[in-house]
């Protein structure tokens, strides 16, 4: 995945209302907050299929996840498509999210949402 789609999709999150950082959480926590972390799918030339994985915590509500969730998957449900200042084109879908993930802390919790993004160039 390319640093401008990591950079569009921080931005719709940030646009959302969503406290998201990349790789992990190095602010003060302010919950809940989502970390992104990706896995390429494809090893083909293009278009670059990248699982995307936001994981989210909470020491609140599991509801404050999963209000979250829903405003994650509205939004990218139907697909959210750009083509970015570096030329390439970007799709990114939800797919689904698990909210029963473990976190060792009883009063830490966790949801995972997994979108899809494909990436591609247009020059």
């Amino acid at each position: 995945m390319t640093i401008a789609g990591l950079e569009f999709i921080g931005k719709e999150l940030l646009g959302l209302g969503i406290n998201y950082e990349f790789g992990r959480w190095n602010s003060e926590p302010v919950y809940p907050y989502f970390v992104g972390n990706t896995s390429e799918v494809t090893k083909e030339d293009y278009p670059k299929e990248t699982a995307f994985i936001l994981e989210g915590f909470t020491r609140g509500s599991k509801l404050e996840l999963l209000q979250a969730k829903e405003v994650i998957e509205n939004h990218f449900e139907r697909g959210v498509t750009a083509i970015l200042e570096n030329g390439s084109g970007v799709a990114v879908v939800y797919d689904d999210a698990n909210c029963d993930i473990p976190t060792g802390d009883a009063s830490l919790k966790k949801i995972q949402v997994n979108l899809t993004v494909k990436e591609w160039k247009v020059n």
